[in-house]
């Protein structure tokens, strides 16, 4: 299928937007030219007809209106724009980051540079690509008409210089296209780099390599800068020679007109009008320069978006097996959760289901051996399962699968009768519960990590803290007003552990999932957390992976997985 440029696929998708960004715009153009007629007829009479000022009092009023529509629709214009690019860096956000789910999207591009510098250069578009189409569209066709309705020569000038710009723009194209690919391979280089340096930070301190890895960082610092450089000397230079090949044209049309304005040839009046509007004319190409770095700019960020962004790969079975499908990855996990904030308080009054596994196979891209093998299961509604064995025997990954989080290779899942990949977000929503062995904490209260942000029950906030053992019963005297650092700064990992499990009771669902529940927990919270899981989970059905033995002795079925089935 044959790749729409997002300016134009945009367009397409907001008729009604770009039909009042035209109609605007040629409103605008008339406005301009019945300025420039409009000054002309009153200079004409007053300077050598000698009218009286006050009798040319209606034209200035007529000709402050028309300025005053002119401006208003350009501001209009930019509203609109504004709003249409708002609009759609807000869709392709979002599509970016369903498309991070994938296990894949790591190993695909670079997260930052998209999501934020590739997503904002695309409003490039909408800021100095589309006003100058919009200007090409209407003011350079009615322009050249007014001038041809006025004289045939002046519009014949025009209209031979017009090409001069566009064939110089293709020749600084081909130059630009290949610098800005190179200024964006280096940001990506540097972004990559930097955030590298970040993660491991403690290591390269602890042996000593931290000023080798900054050497590494500032020499990529110093590429990036040298490619932006290169881009804006571009942009410069063509900027220059536009305006240079511009302005010689306007004077060739000036002059042309001022000769046969000295020999009688042509009236004050329309020789003034036509060197009013003779700028205007050129003024789209004159900006044509800018526009056009900042749509190869554009047009780059966009092509690394496509690449992201691209219908996921299939199996051989053509089926698309990465639907959904994400690493054990923070980020995601806590997207899940916030997913699954949006459901309503009584969610937890629906029938606790029978979950069944059939032959589930799960490998994690660039991983050669599977996570799950064949595994098959049956977790009978209204049941506590533990599964235990070691470590890569596929526990959490299980879990993940079951949470729809992971996309199996091969085998099935059905809930309550229906196959899991069948079931829309809302109703995975309603019916699942998930808490990874690392919830994510959010900046934000105690109250809205626990509610995940929707409007908190002060009873049921209550209930989830006295639960977790995240009260003050607990040790831990904070108010629902705490304010949590972003990523759990400041919290134990045993007080991570225990909000997650908060957001669990909470949420009140029928189909639980804990992994490793009570890891981390001293041995008095990790009690409190054992007893009101069997209290507040009673009639749900609870599939938890753990290794804690006095855990295992609670559920009603368990299983011993080794590291292959």
């Amino acid at each position: 299928m044959k790749k729409i440029p997002w300016l134009f696929s945009t367009l397409r998708t907001a008729r009604r937007q770009s039909s009042m960004l035209l109609a605007l715009e040629a409103l605008r153009a008339l406005a301009i030219l019945s300025g420039a007629y409009l000054t002309a007829r009153w200079l004409d009479a007053v300077f050598l007809r000698g009218a009286q000022p006050g009798d040319t009092a209606p034209v200035l009023l007529v000709l402050f209106f028309v300025m005053g529509a002119a401006a208003g629709a350009r501001r209009e214009e930019t509203r609109l724009l504004a709003r249409l690019s708002a609009a759609s860096r807000l869709r392709v956000r979002a599509a970016l980051h369903a498309r991070l789910l994938a296990p894949d999207a790591a190993a695909e591009a670079p997260v930052l540079p998209l999501a934020l510098e590739a997503v904002d250069a695309l409003d490039l578009w909408f800021s100095r690509v589309m006003p100058l189409l919009l200007s090409l569209i209407c003011v350079v066709p009615l322009t050249l008409a007014a001038a041809c309705a006025c004289d045939p020569l002046t519009a014949g000038l025009l209209l031979l210089t017009l090409p001069i710009a566009p064939f110089l723009l293709y020749l600084i194209g081909r130059v630009t296209r290949e610098a800005s690919r190179m200024q964006w391979q280096r940001m990506e280089a540097l972004t990559k780099a930097f955030g590298e340096l970040l993660r491991a930070l403690p290591t390269l301190k602890l042996f000593g390599r931290a000023a080798a890895q900054r050497a590494e960082v500032t020499r990529l610092s110093d590429a990036f800068s040298q490619a932006a450089l290169r881009v804006l000397q571009l942009a410069f230079v063509s900027a220059f020679a536009l305006e240079l090949i511009t302005t010689l044209s306007i004077a060739i049309v000036a002059v042309s007109i001022g000769l046969r304005l000295l020999y009688g040839q042509i009236a004050f009046e329309t020789a003034f009008f036509l060197l009013l509007i003779t700028p205007e004319f050129f003024l789209p190409l004159r900006q044509a320069g800018t526009a056009f770095h900042s749509a190869m700019t554009a047009q780059t960020a966009e092509a690394s978006l496509r690449r992201l962004l691209a219908p996921a790969r299939t199996g051989e079975a053509g089926g698309d097996i990465l639907l959904g499908a994400c690493e054990t990855h923070p980020a995601a996990e806590s997207t899940a959760e916030m997913r699954q904030a949006d459901a309503p308080a009584s969610q937890g009054t629906a029938a606790a289901p029978t979950v069944l596994i059939r032959t589930l196979t799960y490998t994690y891209p660039h991983h050669p051996l599977p996570a799950l093998a064949g595994r098959s299961l049956v977790l009978p509604e209204g049941t506590m399962m533990a599964v235990t064995g070691p470590s890569g025997c596929g526990k959490s990954t299980l879990l993940l699968t079951l949470a729809g989080l992971c996309a199996p290779y091969e085998g099935s899942i059905t809930i309550a009768g229906r196959e899991l990949s069948s079931l829309p977000c809302a109703a995975r929503t309603r019916l699942i519960s998930y808490v990874p062995q690392e919830p994510h904490i959010f900046s934000g209260t105690l109250a809205e990590n626990i509610a995940l942000f929707a409007a908190p029950d002060a009873h049921r906030l209550a209930d989830a803290r006295r639960a977790a053992a995240l009260d003050a019963a607990a040790g831990v005297p904070w108010e629902d007003s705490q304010q949590l650092g972003a990523g759990g700064a400041g919290l134990s990992e045993g007080q991570k552990k225990r909000l997650g499990l908060a957001r669990a009771f909470y949420q009140n669902r029928p189909l639980v999932l804990l992994d490793e529940p009570t890891a981390t927990l001293d041995r008095v919270a990790a009690a409190r957390v054992r007893a009101a899981l069997r209290q507040y989970l009673a009639g749900k059905t609870v599939l938890i992976a753990t290794h804690d033995a006095a855990l295992l002795a609670l559920a009603d079925h368990r299983i011993d997985w080794e590291v292959s089935p």
